[in-house]
């Protein structure tokens, strides 16, 4: 995988202080832009890269903008809202820094996803110096697996 970084945390007075962080997921053809959300949990986008799609985190702090890139990366598959949030997936990733961190956590959520057969549509991120530890909720996805399984 693929992936570029942008840590940027922005601080002002109130509404518009956000921390935003940037990731390249294998491509597709088809790049979704869904509205950003205006929600105090913060919002996610894809924008184009060469022959990947880049993930986009932003959120009110680095655990919200963490999450927030978990559903854009989720959002590359399927919309994020069609995955029941029933099972608990706990990940641990460990890095020297911010920006192999995120890297570390989009590639533990990409391995995860055809491990489990699941996707993930619920983040729950917490930072302990240069680890991160999440529960990732989400459900079976043997219905996705199904639509692009070739026939024989």
């Amino acid at each position: 995988m693929q992936a570029v970084w942008n840590c940027h945390e922005y601080r002002g007075t109130g509404r518009n202080d956000h921390s935003e962080v940037t990731g390249i997921a294998p491509g597709r053809s088809i790049i979704k832009q869904p509205p950003p959300s205006e929600t105090l949990q913060g919002s996610w986008e894809h924008f184009p890269h060469q022959a990947d799609i880049g993930v986009r985190g932003i959120g009110p702090t680095k655990e919200a903008a963490f999450e927030q890139a978990g559903l854009a990366l989720t959002a590359v598959i399927t919309e994020p809202k069609s995955v029941a949030p029933t099972q608990a997936v706990s990940i641990t990733c460990e890095a020297p820094d911010d920006e192999v961190l995120l890297v570390d956590w989009l590639n533990a959520l990409v391995y995860e996803m055809p491990t489990r057969k699941m996707l993930f549509s619920r983040f729950a991120v917490r930072f302990n110096d240069r680890s991160l530890h999440a529960t990732a909720w989400g459900g079976n996805r043997s219905k996705w697996c199904d639509i692009n399984r070739p026939s024989r």
